[in-house]
């Protein structure tokens, strides 16, 4: 619940929810890495809860084609995909799987069965 609460009520208006949740601690002031951390967590709690399979949550996470598109670009990549491999970080481990080469796994039949 804290790490939902920590993305939700980043601006003093959440204030009254923050306490409601987390009762009398001071909120975080969270940079946009550790941001995104806790957004990954909450990604990777969802698509467990939905009971997804690491390719499952993939095939999710690529038919999104904004996502990330506010984020830098590493050298060769076409769009950023800081989001995506954040949350299939997160999930390999939740699960405490080895996480798999990126780019090849995005072909299914690279993923661990599940």
């Amino acid at each position: 619940m804290r790490v939902a609460a920590e993305v939700v009520c980043r601006s003093d208006e959440f204030d009254p929810l923050w306490e409601e949740i987390i009762d009398i601690e001071s909120r975080p002031r969270l940079d946009e890495w550790a941001l995104g951390e806790r957004r990954a967590r909450l990604d990777a709690q969802v698509a467990l809860a939905y009971e997804l399979s690491l390719p499952q949550l993939a095939a999710v996470l690529c038919t999104f084609p904004n996502l990330d598109t506010i984020q830098p670009r590493l050298p060769g990549e076409p769009k950023s995909f800081v989001t995506r491999d954040l949350a299939l970080l997160a999930y390999c481990q939740e699960l405490r799987l080895d996480p798999p080469d990126i780019v090849p796994a995005l072909r299914p039949k690279h993923f661990p069965d599940q």
